[in-house]
């Protein structure tokens, strides 16, 4: 079997290989490890030629919907990462996504996940959370409609024109 994922950096691929030799010494699966150029692995994975692909998914919004429904129900006119199709799985999944009440439409995200994992779909293999620590002193960083700080993960010089430092 190989496990293929596009060139992302030293992180990724140190998380993949501890992955490939957790799944060795428990399972003893022999797993080949492909770390591929960005642009001909994604093409790849876009034709379905990928049968283990490590794709790393930064969640947009904290809503199932941006994982379960956006990247995984079958039936979206595009934007298949994946080949695997389940009915139940999409009619779930859709349901959730028009439902009013949060209860009943994380249960219904939490049946759908279920399938997911019982038809290994989807190997969830970590989540990864970024903390950033906030002088209050600085000023204008970036903020969500909600009025919190967003930190945008990349600080790059040129950020250094928004920010303000009100005291040194």
């Amino acid at each position: 079997m190989t496990l293929t994922h596009r060139e992302e950096g030293d992180a990724p691929k140190a998380a993949a290989a501890a992955i490939i030799q957790m799944l060795k010494e428990v399972l003893g699966m022999e797993i080949e490890h492909i770390v591929g150029e960005p642009r001909e692995t994604y093409e790849r994975m876009w034709k379905h030629e990928i049968p283990l692909m490590w794709v790393r998914w930064y969640v947009d919004y904290p809503d199932p919907a941006n994982t379960l429904f956006q990247v995984w129900y079958s039936k979206a006119p595009s934007g298949h990462r994946h080949s695997w199709t389940n009915d139940e799985f999409d009619r779930l999944v859709l349901q959730a996504n028009g439902e009013q009440d949060p209860q009943k439409r994380y249960q219904l995200y939490y049946q759908a996940q279920l399938i997911q994992l019982e038809d290994a779909a989807a190997i969830y293999v970590y989540n990864p959370w970024n903390y950033g620590l906030m002088k209050p002193w600085v000023t204008n960083l970036p903020r969500n409609r909600n009025g919190d700080f967003t930190p945008a993960w990349n600080i790059f010089l040129r950020h250094y024109d928004y920010y303000k430092i009100l005291k040194h």
